[in-house]
């Protein structure tokens, strides 16, 4: 998929394919570039397990799984991936209550430093929400030669979580029209975090304009025409 931003730049987004793992793998063993993504960088046979999981996702879910985010010229700027949370019944945080045992859809995503703050990452994020999900939830909005038998997942709605310290993530999902739902909630990952809903992902959402943030620019509309489409890989 490519994702046009207000400074005319494409992103490319395309799901993991075996060559992906050497880059994917830098990012999640890199410290800094997972501050915000699980507390700090993972060990290397975590990391290339995470990948293995990821890749062979497609063969469970089909459009389920892990994604190269790369500028149009190739370079590699991060990672984001596509699957579901569980509210477990055994977490704790204050209104957390009337979710537990529901199971969403959920994103994620990371990205080296020296590409935060230009906007790729809520970009990104709208790529999935607005755009891609949509597509998994409506048979009817699927693009043949990009998705394909893709199983219809089981909730329509993204669940997040946030560290409460992770401004740049909280401004990207509150753009996107995410309700913060719980909060101090301890899920595993060390620190306390937050819990972020979507709305629901139906077609108003697809043809909703992306709101970026730039910090020499203020925030801008970008396009977000109806050709976009995602590449899929299914391996």
């Amino acid at each position: 998929m490519e994702m046009p931003l207000p400074s005319g730049e494409k992103l490319s987004i395309q799901s993991f394919l075996p060559q992906d793992r050497d880059d994917a793998v830098r990012v999640w063993t890199d410290q800094e570039s997972m501050k915000r993504y699980a507390d700090g960088a993972w060990g290397l046979e975590k990391a290339r397990q995470r990948f293995d999981t990821l890749l062979d996702r497609w063969k469970q879910f089909d459009g389920l799984g892990g994604f190269a985010v790369r500028g149009a010229d190739g370079t590699f700027y991060g990672v984001m991936n596509s699957g579901t949370m569980a509210v477990d019944p055994q977490w704790k945080g204050e209104g957390l209550e009337p979710y537990k045992g529901q199971t969403f859809l959920s994103i994620a995503g990371a990205g080296f430093p020296e590409f935060w703050d230009h906007g790729y990452g809520q970009a990104g994020a709208y790529a999935f929400v607005n755009r891609y999900h949509c597509e998994l939830l409506n048979p009817e909005m699927r693009t043949p030669n990009n998705i394909r038998n893709i199983q219809t997942p089981i909730s329509d709605r993204i669940l997040v979580t946030a560290n409460k310290d992770n401004i740049p993530s909280i401004k990207i999902l509150e753009a996107l029209g995410f309700d913060r739902i719980a909060e101090n909630v301890d899920v595993g990952y060390g620190k306390v975090r937050d819990l972020y809903l979507s709305k629901r992902i139906d077609e108003n959402l697809y043809n909703a304009p992306i709101l970026v943030a730039q910090p020499s620019q203020g925030n801008a509309t970008a396009s977000t025409s109806n050709d976009l489409t995602i590449n899929v890989n299914l391996v």
